[in-house]
């Protein structure tokens, strides 16, 4: 698989992150928390405020939403981040667990 192939879903992901809305994106990131926990040098506000100060996903989106971020923010957050894991994983093979989607 050659880098275009990596780019175009990439974009596909990304894509299919940004469309999403409020409860989608909150199951989507309950769901790859671990995937993202694994990945090095990792900054996500979501990651950071619920293994700092504890509570569920949806309550720390729900704050970072009310407080911090607007939704189109978090989802373009979310978005990099998850495409990045996925980057990594094809072209190093195994490193990281397949970022699961909604659908």
């Amino acid at each position: 698989m050659g880098t275009d192939s990596i780019k175009l879903f990439n974009k596909t992901l990304a894509d299919e992150i940004l469309a999403m809305e409020r409860e989608p994106l909150t199951r989507f990131l309950v769901k790859n928390l671990d995937a993202f926990r694994r990945k090095k040098f990792c900054f996500n506000a979501v990651l950071l405020e619920v293994d700092q100060n504890g509570g569920s996903v949806p309550n720390v989106v729900e704050r970072l939403l009310t407080e911090e971020y607007t939704l189109a923010e978090l989802k373009a957050e979310v978005a990099r981040l998850a495409t990045s894991l996925i980057s990594r994983k094809v072209i190093t093979g195994s490193l990281f667990p397949q970022i699961q989607t909604l659908s």
